[in-house]
């Protein structure tokens, strides 16, 4: 089964049109490419308009403190994976031409071209962990760094929960 090159193109503006919605989408994702120091300083000018007397003016300013010694505690500690987003990327676009070439062919191929469209949207999610900023040892591993004991050497005023012992 040959597809009409009217049918391919169609496919081929779908798919565009979905790999936009996914970038798109992941761009307003909590931790995309956001500036932490932006959004504290947005939360700070709404502070200043809040009136003294507004119930949520503390928990606000608790939220605001708790980001600042974030930032604080984690500077100059994260970094990227530059060799995970290139590998990702150049797998993502093999990926994603090798489910286009199949998907040309008809029949059978189609489940090989799904297979790899699967596959470039997974590798769509490597790519964005090794784009956050995070704790890394030298060969680019992500670590997963405890840091709320830290929080209280920053700040008297941190909470900090200790676990509780279950027997």
């Amino acid at each position: 089964m040959q597809l009409s090159e009217d049918l391919t193109t169609a496919l081929i503006a779908a798919a565009g049109l979905v790999l936009a919605a996914l970038v798109s989408a992941w761009l307003r994702l909590p931790n995309g490419l956001r500036d932490p120091r932006h959004d504290i300083e947005r939360d700070l000018a709404i502070l200043n308009d809040l009136p003294e007397q507004s119930g949520a003016r503390g928990e606000l300013l608790s939220s605001i403190d708790e980001r600042l010694i974030s930032l604080v505690t984690q500077a100059g500690d994260e970094r990227r994976n530059p060799l995970g987003v290139v590998l990702g990327v150049a797998l993502c676009g093999a990926s994603g031409y090798g489910a286009w070439w199949f998907g040309r062919w008809g029949g059978w191929w189609w489940f090989v071209a799904v297979i790899l469209a699967s596959f470039a949207l997974i590798m769509l999610s490597v790519i964005r962990q090794d784009w956050q900023k995070a704790p890394r040892t030298k060969t680019g591993t992500r670590l997963d760094v405890d840091r709320s004991r830290d929080l209280s050497v920053v700040s008297p005023n941190a909470h900090v929960v200790e676990p509780e012992d279950h027997p």
